[in-house]
C-alpha cells in the first residue's frame, strides 16, 4: 500500500482540530490565570509584544504548545490505526499552517530564531505522539475479528 493511500484525512483533520483549538484554549486559560494571580499585569497583557518577551509566559505556552502537538500526533495515529508515524507527522501541519498564516504579527513580538523553533518542534511532536501510539499498539491485545 503506498504512502498515500494509508492516511486517514478525517484522522488528520481531527488532529489539527486538537492541536489548534486545544493549543489556544489551554493558552487562553493559562494568561487568564497569570492575569488574575498577578503574573502578568495588564498593561502587558494589553501588548503582545511585552506578553511574549515574558520569558514564563513564552516557556510555558512553547511548552504547552509542544504538549498538545504531542497529543494531536497521538490522536491521529490512534484513529487512523495504521502508518502511526506517517499520522503522527500529517498531525502537525494544521499548526504550521495556522503559523504560517499569522508569521508576519508573530514576527513583530517574537524573535526569528524562537518562531523557528517553534516550527521545528512542531513535526517533532506530532512524530513523537505517532511513536506513543506505535509503542501502544504493540502492547495493546488485538482484537479477534
Amino acid at each position: 500500500m503506498t504512502a498515500l493511500r494509508q492516511i486517514s484525512a478525517v484522522a488528520v483533520v481531527v488532529s489539527w482540530i486538537v492541536d489548534i483549538v486545544g493549543t489556544n484554549v489551554i493558552a487562553f486559560v493559562y494568561i487568564l490565570w497569570a492575569t488574575a494571580t498577578g503574573r502578568v499585569d495588564p498593561e502587558t497583557l494589553a501588548d503582545q509584544r511585552k506578553l511574549m518577551a515574558n520569558p514564563d509566559v513564552f516557556l510555558t505556552l512553547l511548552v504547552v504548545g509542544t504538549a498538545v502537538s504531542v497529543a494531536a500526533g497521538y490522536v491521529a495515529a490512534r484513529m487512523a490505526g495504521r502508518a502511526p508515524l506517517l499520522h503522527g507527522l500529517l498531525s502537525s501541519i494544521g499548526g504550521i499552517a495556522a503559523g504560517l498564516l499569522t508569521l508576519q504579527t508573530t514576527l513583530e513580538s517574537t524573535s526569528l530564531g524562537l518562531v523557528v523553533l517553534g516550527f521545528a518542534i512542531a513535526p517533532v511532536a506530532g512524530l513523537l505522539g505517532g511513536y506513543v501510539e506505535l509503542r501502544h499498539a504493540r502492547v495493546r491485545p488485538q482484537s479477534a475479528d
